[in-house]
């Protein structure tokens, strides 16, 4: 997955590799962007299940509850 941080004010834009595992219920004022580069894993969002899987882009809209399920 790639996972990009919280962009505030005039930050850099960096975009981070990276495995998760799980990542519990949040939401945030900005869009997430979340690519899967290998396999597969699943995101709850607004109640749903989604299950993203290799070079699929999910994209999360601005205060979405969203988790991922691993």
């Amino acid at each position: 997955m790639l996972y990009q941080k919280l962009l505030f004010g005039t930050e850099p834009y960096f975009v981070t590799e990276g495995k998760v595992v799980a990542f519990e219920l949040h939401r945030h004022a900005e869009i997430e962007l979340s690519f899967c580069l290998e396999g597969s894993y699943r995101i709850s969002a607004n109640g749903k299940v989604f299950e993203i899987k290799k070079n699929e882009l999910a994209v999360i809209g601005s205060l979405t509850p969203h988790e991922y399920l691993g």
